[in-house]
């Protein structure tokens, strides 16, 4: 499993899910911010984040956006893993942001042995790549 994980979402019941979904994992560090603006804050001063989760419709800077900036950045962020997670489940909002650079996309509400196969899954992926 991922050693950091920043969840970025305005919705604190989900934050606290993130929480509760990754409390059973003690070598896990979940990094929490409710927009996207204090996302990009939290990833220039906390080093090693491995993995973003996502939420599109946010304040202040929106999911899409935070996205953008991240891919564009690549020298700083390297190729971080984005899962949007999102109550946005129409096919357009998908392909936007995987076209933009998601790595994978989860519909709320969402089964924590979904978002946990998904990592499983996309960390395998870069570990493979490393070989």
């Amino acid at each position: 499993m991922f050693k950091k994980i920043l969840a970025v979402d305005d919705s604190e019941v989900i934050l606290n899910l993130h929480k509760m979904t990754f409390k059973r994992y003690p070598n896990v560090e979940l990094i929490t911010a409710k927009n996207g603006v204090e996302a990009l804050k939290k990833l220039q001063e906390i080093e090693g984040i491995e993995v973003i989760l996502l939420d599109i419709n946010m304040p202040l800077m929106d999911g899409i956006t935070f996205l953008e900036i991240v891919r564009r950045e690549k020298d700083k962020y390297g190729d971080i893993p984005i899962v949007i997670i999102s109550t946005e489940g129409e096919e357009e909002s998908v392909l936007e942001a995987l076209r933009k650079g998601a790595t994978g996309y989860i519909k709320k509400p969402f089964r924590q042995r979904e978002l946990h196969e998904l990592l499983e899954k996309i960390e395998m992926k870069l570990k493979q790549g490393k070989q």
